[in-house]
């Protein structure tokens, strides 16, 4: 063999070996803004649920007598014949919370955060909280005359909703990560 050959074969494997880096280098980051999304969505859920949220449902609770998520009374029929602080009250309480839904929505949204994680905690509640919260969301539209106002939690949880109905066979049955 002459030096060109082997040149040449020198050169093609050292492309070779650079493209097979270059893979496993893309294929390393992926797996670590994968694992880098899930880790922001726990650090956010722990937050949610040991911060501003959960001391909101607590207080709501707590002050009103309502949880959003056991009690199916609507927002208007909690209001019907609440003195007005109470209103002011509880509307600036609801505002605090569905401002931390619609921040988390707006990560997942972004892929900031991962939508499974936050599917897997925020599913049960989340159509609850926009069931018994619609008149107040739509009132909070009209009053900023904002139609966008919780818009992204509201489709979070429409994602959500549809994502259980082609569940409904039973619990973790189309759900492939949980064939054990």
């Amino acid at each position: 063999m002459n030096m060109s050959v082997l040149t040449a074969w020198a050169t093609i494997i050292g492309v070779i070996g650079g493209l097979v880096s270059v893979v496993i280098a893309l294929v390393t980051l992926k797996r670590e803004r994968e694992w880098n999304r899930r880790k922001n969505a726990e650090e956010i859920l722990s937050r949610l649920v040991n911060d501003q949220f959960g001391k909101v449902l607590v207080q709501i609770e707590e002050d009103f007598g309502w949880s959003i998520v056991n009690d199916k009374r609507p927002y208007e029929e909690l209001i019907r014949n609440m003195p007005e602080e109470g209103v002011k009250k509880l509307n600036s309480l609801l505002r605090q919370m569905l401002r931390v839904l619609e921040t988390v929505g707006i990560y997942i949204k972004h892929g900031l955060v991962d939508d499974d994680m936050c599917y897997d905690y925020l599913a049960s509640i989340g159509p609850k909280i926009q069931e018994r919260c619609r008149s107040f969301i739509e009132r909070e539209r009209e009053l900023r005359a904002e139609p966008r106002v919780f818009e992204v939690f509201s489709e979070a949880v429409k994602r959500w909703q549809a994502k259980d109905a082609r569940r409904a066979t039973g619990p973790f049955k189309s759900d492939k990560r949980f064939s054990w």
